[in-house]
C-alpha cells in the first residue's frame, strides 16, 4: 500500500491533475480509517499495524454504494453554459489535456481523435447511438435534439463529471464528438477511453442491424 501510494503520489506531482490528487487524498483517508472498515478480527490483530487497511478484508454492504455518491457533488463542477452546436460545430477544446474533439485537427495529437463513423442511414446511427449513451449507468442525459446529443458521464470513484456531445454530420458519413473534463488538467486519458468504447458499441450495433 505504501509502495503504491508513493508511485500514485509521484505520478500526480508530475501529471498536476487535480484528479489524481483527490484519489491520492482519498487512499490517504482510507488507510487512516482503514480500522473501522476491516473485520474486528483484523482490527485486533495484534501482528500488523491497526493504521493500514487490509483491502482483503473490507465487505462492502450488499446496496453497493459507489464512493461517488458519498462526495455528492464536491467534485462534480459546474455545468459550462458555453456547450452546443453551431452550425454543426462542437466547441474547441481547452489548452489542458483532458479533452477530445473529432473537430480538432490532427496537427494537435493531444486533443484531436476519430470520428464515429457508419455507412448506413445517419438518423438510425444516431438512434443508436443515443441508445448506448443512455444505457451506460456513469451517463446523464441533459440535451437530445435532432442531430445532437449531450450527455454527463460521471466517475464512479469520486464523482467526477464529463461533459461529452455529438453531433450527427450525415453528408460526412459521421458522428462528431466531443469529451471533455470540467476540473483538473490530467484524466488520465479517460475521455479518449471512453470514446473508443462507445466507438466499439456502436460499431456493433450497426452490424448487427445490418446483418
Amino acid at each position: 500500500m505504501i509502495r503504491w501510494f508513493k508511485n500514485t503520489a509521484a505520478q500526480g506531482f508530475c501529471l498536476g491533475g487535480f484528479r489524481t490528487w483527490a484519489v491520492v487524498g482519498l487512499v490517504c483517508l482510507l488507510t487512516f480509517v482503514g480500522t473501522g472498515l476491516a473485520s474486528p478480527a483484523i482490527a485486533a490483530s495484534s501482528d500488523r499495524p491497526t493504521a493500514i487497511l487490509d483491502m482483503s478484508s473490507v465487505t462492502l454492504p450488499s446496496s453497493g454504494i459507489m464512493l461517488g455518491s458519498i462526495f455528492g457533488g464536491l467534485f462534480a463542477g459546474s455545468r459550462p453554459d458555453n456547450l452546443g452546436s453551431v452550425d454543426g460545430q462542437l466547441q474547441p477544446c481547452p489548452g489542458s489535456p483532458n479533452c477530445v474533439s473529432s473537430q480538432t485537427g490532427l496537427t494537435d495529437p493531444q486533443h484531436s481523435i476519430t470520428p464515429l463513423s457508419f455507412s448506413g442511414s445517419g438518423e438510425d446511427a444516431f438512434a443508436a447511438l443515443t441508445e448506448i449513451v443512455k444505457a451506460q449507468d456513469s451517463s446523464t442525459l441533459v440535451k437530445e435534439e435532432a442531430g445532437y446529443l449531450y450527455a454527463e458521464f460521471r466517475t464512479s470513484l469520486m464523482g467526477f463529471v464529463d461533459d461529452v456531445e455529438f453531433v450527427l454530420s450525415p453528408d460526412e458519413k459521421v458522428i462528431h464528438v466531443r469529451s471533455a473534463s470540467r476540473l483538473g488538467q490530467s484524466d488520465l486519458g479517460l475521455n479518449r477511453q471512453r470514446v473508443e468504447m462507445l466507438r466499439t458499441a456502436l460499431d456493433r450495433a450497426i452490424a448487427t442491424s445490418e446483418a
